[in-house]
């Protein structure tokens, strides 16, 4: 009897390329650079590994970068 299934859709089910997906949302380079660095530079790996919620992950880049 199967009791669990496990799915990894990083880069298997689906492609994970937050530098495309910002490109694609954001035609300034700085703000790109910006991003990038705060939420797939730190904050992405914590989300990942649920150690912090979505919510709190965009409180502190909303801090980081309020503009």
């Amino acid at each position: 009897m199967i009791k669990n299934i496990v799915l990894d859709i990083g880069n298997v089910l689906c492609t994970f390329d937050p530098e495309g997906m910002l490109q694609q949302l954001f035609s300034d380079n700085h703000v790109q650079e910006q991003l990038n660095g705060i939420y797939f530079a730190s904050l992405w790996d914590q989300y990942d590994k649920n150690t912090l919620t979505k919510g709190k992950m965009i409180e502190i880049g909303e801090l980081q970068a309020p503009e």
